[in-house]
């Protein structure tokens, strides 16, 4: 992903279960790296945070974090522990061939695996 969304001024509302979102300031091109994937309606957000996506798929693990403790700051509610997701896929339906689907596999394993890694020898240095 860019450092940056680029802004796009849309009619799109916060008002879908399970939207992933990033955070614009005041500059409509300020989007960066920290986003929030929306378990209701929150229609305060509509014209600061762009839309960037859904959750199509493992919803039934976004239902366990709505369980999850949370605290209150300002507007927004999050968990008490911050949570790490340590791998994300984009599926792109479209490909011609399965060579080429094992190739993107690879390198999405290839990712994955270094992040994993990554995350273990923080908790167990």
């Amino acid at each position: 992903m860019e450092s940056s969304l680029l802004y796009k001024k849309c009619l799109v509302v916060h008002r879908f279960k399970f939207t992933c979102d990033l955070r614009r300031y005041d500059d409509p091109d300020s989007a960066q790296s920290s986003f929030s994937m929306l378990l209701g309606d929150a229609p305060h957000l509509d014209g600061t945070y762009a839309i960037f996506g859904k959750v199509t798929k493992g919803d039934d693990t976004l239902k366990k974090l709505e369980e999850l403790p949370t605290r209150r700051e300002g507007i927004f509610v999050m968990p008490t522990e911050r949570i790490t997701i340590l791998s994300s896929y984009y599926y792109d339906t479209n490909l011609d061939s399965c060579e080429e689907d094992r190739s993107t596999l690879k390198r999405r394993l290839a990712a994955s695996f270094v992040e994993i890694e990554r995350q273990r020898m923080k908790c167990f240095p």
